[in-house]
């Protein structure tokens, strides 16, 4: 019996991921709740969906974990040290390669502290042929960089692609 209501409620999220897909342009719109969505967008009917409360619940929780979590990746890394000044050099390597690259969007740049190491980031590229683009420009003026693979956020969805 739950898994009928968990099959029925990952068909009504996707379908309605599909409807809010295709009749949104505003991506502020997306993170509104799927439900609400449905009844909302419906064209001259009224949609009323009868639910388990329990499945609200749960598609909540599901986008919760998944918003925090982003998805396996690859991104540059540039430079990663311990020691008393570390933080201090990443900062600068930032700002070198910031200089060196104004059109690259400097929210990909990230300084991270995994004890007791500094490590200096760049980019979020879902599988490793994206990574090579920027990486065969970037390691003639960074040495030392290499491609890890990591978590990365999720790709922003232009208004235009929905």
């Amino acid at each position: 019996m739950w898994y009928k209501l968990v099959l029925t409620g990952s068909f009504l999220f996707m379908a309605g991921s599909m409807v809010i897909a295709q009749e949104t342009n505003k991506p502020e719109e997306l993170s509104h709740d799927i439900f609400s969505v449905l009844q909302d967008n419906s064209q001259g009917g009224k949609i009323q969906l009868f639910q388990d409360p329990e499945l609200h619940v749960l598609v909540d929780r599901n986008i919760r974990i998944n918003k925090k979590q982003g998805v396996e990746g690859y991104r540059i890394q540039l430079f990663s040290s311990s020691g008393q000044d570390a933080r201090d050099k990443a900062n600068q390597m930032q700002q070198r390669f910031i200089e060196l690259y104004p059109d690259f969007n400097y929210n990909q740049v990230y300084t991270e502290y995994a004890a007791p190491y500094f490590k200096l980031r760049v980019g979020d590229f879902r599988n490793k042929n994206e990574a090579y683009e920027l990486y065969h420009s970037v390691r003639k003026k960074f040495p030392s960089s290499y491609i890890v693979k990591t978590r990365i956020n999720y790709p922003k969805l232009e208004a235009e692609s929905l």
